[in-house]
């Protein structure tokens, strides 16, 4: 019986893109994907011009055949916002026997290695590098990842914001939002669950802070959530 895994893939910033708008900033954002039916997407950067930083965080479910095997890997491409249309910037083929370390050794690997990797033109020609980092959990580490095979971890957070506002003016109903990080296509009825957005979101929290207890390794779950301001509110409740 293979085994699944979790695909941490961390988009972290470019350099040198090739600038495709003449007039103005270029803004940009990039997709992510495996299975190109359900694509995530970061957030759009709109400072940095051809040197972009996005740092989102993905979360892929895959099995161990897909992390051994060879010709496995994570497409991307960068794209420009555009007023009228969005124009592609590059793409790149992520190659997990090049982004993990080989061997059984990463599996899980709790440390996340970082690559800097080429941008390939829509004509063919290289220009500018797309830095990443990426880990491997074990699958029972986020079972709510059971039930989607892709998701940014930046709209698990929003998402849990947007429902407790809800719940606060809507009397506890739960209503879908738009999700500008997840394309989903030909699947409109894969979206996840607020309920089991939240159950994740605990769940990486939780494992990801045994982990850092056990190993010495600082994680961060992107929530902005400082360790001075978890040690505030848990004295706070053990006063109350």
């Amino acid at each position: 019986m293979d085994t699944n895994y979790i695909l941490e893939l961390t988009l972290i910033s470019a350099q040198e893109l090739k600038k495709t708008l003449k007039f103005r900033r270029m803004k940009t954002y990039a997709l992510a994907w495996i299975d190109s039916t359900v694509k995530v997407r970061t957030c759009i950067d709109r400072v940095g011009g051809v040197n972009p930083t996005w740092n989102d965080k993905f979360l892929f479910r895959v099995s161990s055949e897909f992390l051994y095997s060879e010709t496995s890997g994570i497409s991307i491409e960068i794209f420009a916002d555009g007023i009228f249309r969005d124009s592609l910037v590059g793409t790149v083929r992520l190659l997990v026997g090049n982004l993990l370390r080989t061997g059984s050794s990463y599996i899980p690997m709790r440390v996340p290695s970082f690559n800097a990797v080429q941008v390939r033109r829509p004509s063919g020609r290289f220009q500018g590098v797309l830095n990443v980092g990426a880990s491997v959990l074990f699958g029972s580490d986020v079972p709510a990842m059971n039930n989607v095979p892709a998701i940014n971890f930046r709209e698990l957070i929003e998402e849990a914001s947007k429902s407790k506002v809800m719940r606060r003016s809507q009397s506890g109903v739960d209503k879908p939002h738009g999700n500008p990080f997840l394309h989903y296509d030909n699947q409109p009825n894969s979206r996840v669950p607020l309920r089991e957005r939240h159950r994740m979101i605990r769940e990486m929290e939780t494992t990801k802070h045994a982990r850092s207890s056990s190993d010495g390794v600082k994680w961060s779950t992107g929530s902005g959530i400082s360790s001075k301001q978890v040690a505030r509110s848990d004295s706070m409740s053990r006063m109350t």
